[in-house]
């Protein structure tokens, strides 16, 4: 009886050896990630560049597989997820606001071939790549290989871009690696056909980021002239002057003036000449002259949103009444200081 069961156990330990590999057929997997291409800050009269890296690699758990495996891998890009964006003209968008950010994602550092969604070369990235296979008991093989490669993103000069932050983002069929692998000395033909076995594609995530740094450029300060008064100024003396500029689209703007270079306190003067007479007066943000116009952000400046275009702002200015003046040219200096 005893001797029944050693020969039972044996047959038994034979079955679970030689069953264990059915249950799960092992095969080569091969995965892959992608780092963002990140261009920072884009100065929107020249060209910026990005490098991301795909780092790809494969896995063989395969039944007595001959030894080397090979592999083939097709790395192809798509458009992305923003509106718009096409393979040959890809777009990076703002949000809010949609605005759009032309690059470009390329195969060579001389940025001459764009990366295509076809998985055909040379469209696509192919990767020929073989490694050993280590046999574990006669009865399955196993390796691994893996590596990187390089991609490639360029922004060119586009002048009228806003002043924003962009994004495109790509994953499922945008980003994908597509790969067929065969054992022993025969390789793939290609990524889709050819000699081996066909494996699941592999969906890759990565992004495309820019920014836009706001821009502002002050055009002109038109002169605030109060004119002539003769004698006492009884009435108030309201007249207004300009200032423009040219802000990046949806660059936030403040714009202050300081106290000039005569004033005590907060009263702005003008001064005549070198000597110690003065002309009270005051700048306002509103024609009501209502709103003083300081340096402080936020609660003395005027602000708005840039356009891209010229904008005017308007000064409005008063000499209060009453007050008496010897005869004679006055005059303050105002700087205008433009905050973004």
């Amino acid at each position: 009886m005893n001797h029944l069961r050693a020969i039972s156990l044996i047959v038994l330990m034979l079955c679970g050896w030689m069953l264990l590999p059915s249950t799960a057929r092992a095969q080569t997997t091969c995965t892959a990630t992608m780092t963002d291409l990140q261009f920072g800050a884009v100065d929107a009269t020249g060209y910026a560049t990005a490098n991301g890296t795909l780092a790809w690699q494969c896995n063989t758990s395969e039944f007595i597989a001959a030894s080397p495996a090979r592999v083939k891998l097709c790395f192809s890009i798509g458009a992305g997820s923003a509106s718009g964006s096409t393979v040959a003209s890809r777009l990076m968008r703002s949000s809010p606001g949609n605005d759009a950010m032309a690059f470009q994602i390329t195969k060579d550092a001389a940025f001459t071939a764009p990366w295509t969604d076809s998985i055909t070369p040379p469209s696509s990235a192919e990767i020929s790549t073989s490694y050993p296979l280590t046999s574990i008991f006669g009865l399955f093989a196993t390796g691994s290989g893996s590596g990187t490669m390089a991609v490639h993103g360029r922004v060119p000069a586009q002048i009228l871009a806003a002043g924003t932050n962009y994004l495109n983002q790509f994953s499922g069929a945008n980003a994908r690696i597509v790969y067929r692998y065969n054992y022993g000395s025969t390789a793939p033909g290609s990524c889709s056909s050819g000699a081996g076995f066909q494996g699941s594609p592999y969906d890759v995530t990565f992004a495309a980021r820019a920014s836009v740094p706001g821009l502002c450029e002050i055009s002109a300060a038109s002169d605030l002239d109060f004119g002539s008064n003769p004698g006492i100024i009884a009435a108030n003396r309201d007249y207004t002057s300009a200032i423009s500029m040219k802000c990046r689209s949806r660059t936030p703007w403040n714009v202050g003036l300081n106290n000039g270079q005569n004033a005590v306190g907060d009263t702005r003067r003008m001064r005549r000449g070198a000597t110690s007479n003065y002309v009270n007066y005051e700048l306002y943000r509103d024609s009501g002259r209502g709103a003083r116009w300081g340096n402080t952000i936020d609660s003395e400046t005027a602000n708005g949103t840039g356009t891209g275009s010229t904008q005017a702002v308007t000064v409005f200015g008063r000499v209060p009444a009453p007050q008496s003046a010897l005869p004679g040219s006055y005059s303050d200096l105002i700087t205008v200081t433009v905050t973004y």
